[in-house]
């Protein structure tokens, strides 16, 4: 099987996404994540356990998943200002710890968890596919679960080619502006914000116009990654659409072998 990954957008990109990443904060509107958080909870146990949420950004999927019945939540993130928002709103919550750090190249110094959960993060790093299953699975505890979702991709994409150009050639000003394409189209589809929050929101969201997906998911490719990373008990499909903009996503939801 052959893993799908542009290799030209994994030279050299992780000064640009870390750098990326840290420019912006992005909240999601209220229940925005519980279609999402109703799906993990039909394919993997939630209740009564240790979840990591890789890539948490400031921590709503994570909060939602605590109010869902996780025990502890470890939130785990490359963005300084998302994490320092999630350590704020989980202040004196000894049921949530908020790090920030690059898992791929800094070790894991805390527990292994029973969960790994992680929405829409996986697909922009420029590593091998299986390579990141594996260490993503050494975070979790012998027969642990992985729930990951995945930006779908069914052919060569014209908007990845543009974000491509755009994280590497288009300056920061424009950057910040890439939000009034996408509330024309908000428009369009009846979905405008309503509120100063909604909108900054809205201006968060259009910063991934940025960010070019390095690894185009489709049910195959997810399934092979899956078994050359030794996961077991895999299943893959879609994932419920959580925005009227949204890409359609996969989910993979997996479990690390028993020792």
């Amino acid at each position: 099987m052959r893993f799908i990954e542009d290799r030209r957008i994994m030279t050299g990109i992780d000064e640009l996404l870390s750098s990326e990443f840290n420019r912006f904060v992005l909240r999601h509107e209220p229940g925005y994540f519980a279609p999402l958080v109703r799906q993990i909870e039909a394919l993997t146990p939630v209740r009564g356990r240790r979840v990591m949420d890789f890539g948490c950004g400031v921590g709503d999927l994570g909060f939602a998943l605590l109010e869902a019945g996780a025990v502890h939540l470890d939130g785990i993130d490359i963005s300084r200002p998302a994490i320092e928002q999630a350590m704020r709103r989980a202040t004196d919550m000894n049921a949530a710890t908020f790090t920030c750090a690059d898992l791929m190249t800094s070790p894991w110094g805390g527990s292994a968890v029973d969960v790994l959960v992680s929405h829409s993060v996986v697909h922009y790093i420029p590593r091998p596919l299986p390579a990141i299953l594996s260490l993503l699975a050494e975070l979790v505890v012998p027969g642990g679960h992985l729930f990951l979702t995945f930006e779908a991709h069914s052919g060569p994409s014209l908007l990845n080619a543009i974000q491509r150009f755009n994280l590497r050639f288009a300056p920061e000003w424009l950057r910040r502006r890439f939000y009034l394409a996408v509330l024309v189209l908000l428009g369009i589809r009846g979905g405008a914000p309503r509120t100063p929050e909604e909108l900054e929101i809205v201006k968060a969201k259009s910063r991934y116009l940025s960010i070019p997906v390095v690894h185009a998911a489709g049910v195959e490719t997810l399934t092979a990654a899956a078994a050359t990373a030794g996961l077991v008990d895999v299943r893959v499909g879609p994932v419920p659409l959580l925005h009227p903009l949204q890409i359609p996503h996969l989910y993979m939801a997996a479990r690390r072998q028993s020792a």
